[in-house]
């Protein structure tokens, strides 16, 4: 397994972030792995020491139905996602 490594969001990603409604009163305890797609994250509230990690692909769902991975419409806070 390999193990992520997290770097600090740059200006642009904390913009696209941002544009997406995403907010977090410290974007600097907010980091996330490589490759990072902040347009995979929507209305999510940031809070605490929060690591993202990849969010490449997609599920599938039991019904056969495709989604695609990230966070959405959600509070987080002290999270480490892989």
């Amino acid at each position: 397994m390999n193990k992520l490594i997290y770097h600090p969001l740059t200006e642009g990603e904390i913009a696209a972030l941002e544009a997406a409604g995403c907010r977090c009163a410290n974007w600097d305890m907010v980091t996330a792995a490589h490759p990072f797609r902040p347009n995979h994250y929507r209305n999510v509230t940031f809070s605490g020491r929060v690591q993202l990690g990849t969010t490449e692909g997609a599920l599938v769902r039991e019904c056969g139905i495709e989604v695609a991975t990230g966070i959405y419409d959600a509070t987080v806070h002290n999270i480490t996602t892989a």
